[in-house]
């Protein structure tokens, strides 16, 4: 499975960096940060199989080439990544926030771009643990549309102290929450202050954490688990859906056991 999964793999980073649309954003990144094509290739194959080919942990992130694996899913034609952003921008859209901050972004995610043009008056503070995620950010947002540089404030923020981080219209955890030690402790503590009125976006993983353990702290393993815990925080929940990854380019799912979706819900305090 693991060298099906590695050959196909392979031809999908080489497929996508020749891509007309997006791999002169990739190659341009690429030259900015002096990754290599070889590099970043190691790094997807260790992110996508784990510890079949690397010990991955949280520490990971702190890497360049990790912040470009990232944004490379984001790019992939037709990954569950794509479509998880669609929700999320539909989300948004429903409570229409000013301000809003998105914690353990990771890269800016494709909603920024997206949804940023269509709600002039927003705000976002984009919040990580590591400073290559602002280093690399900038970079994204520049190419992308630096007017929302004037938009943007990026903050050193580490979930495991649980500080409260700042008053928000929104708090985004796009698969991020499961990554800090105490998730359950931390996000109840963040809930409680929190503005009345203010909501909560959430892509959770159902999955097992067997395999994953110094990289999740917090396992799901049905929707119905993940709806409980977003409700044992006195949340209202306003709407959800799912989204289950695709064979064809998400191929990190086939190595999870017993399967791998997302479930995202918007719910208010």
């Amino acid at each position: 499975m693991r060298e099906k999964i590695y050959n196909e793999l392979i031809k999908l980073i080489d497929t996508t960096l020749e891509d007309k649309d997006v791999g002169p954003e990739l190659h341009k990144l690429m030259d900015i940060f002096k990754i290599s094509k070889e590099e970043l290739t190691k790094e997807i194959l260790a992110y996508t199989l784990g510890k079949g080919v690397d010990e991955y942990e949280n520490k990971h992130y702190q890497n360049l080439a990790t912040r470009l694996t990232l944004h490379f899913h984001n790019l992939v034609k037709e990954t569950y990544h794509r479509k998880r952003q669609k929700i999320i921008i539909d989300f948004l859209r429903q409570i229409n926030p000013k301000h809003i901050i998105d914690i353990g972004y990771g890269t800016p995610a494709p909603y920024l771009f997206e949804y940023m043009p269509e709600n002039k008056e927003m705000t976002v503070t984009l919040a990580d643990q590591d400073q290559t995620a602002e280093k690399f950010a900038r970079e994204i947002i520049k190419n992308k549309n630096p007017e929302f540089l004037h938009r943007t404030k990026f903050k050193i923020y580490n979930m495991d102290t649980q500080e409260y981080p700042e008053d928000a219209d929104v708090y985004l955890y796009l698969d991020s929450i499961e990554h800090t030690k105490k998730p359950t402790e931390y996000f109840h503590k963040i809930i409680n202050q929190a503005r009345k009125g203010s909501h909560f976006v959430l892509s959770i993983p159902i999955c097992s954490m067997k395999g994953l353990e110094n990289f999740h702290y917090a396992e799901w393993l049905t929707d119905e688990e993940s709806r409980q815990w977003v409700k044992e925080g006195n949340l209202e929940i306003i709407t959800e859906d799912v989204v289950y990854p695709n064979p064809k380019v998400d191929f990190f799912a086939e190595l999870v056991e017993g399967g791998y979706h997302n479930y995202l819900v918007l719910a208010r305090k």
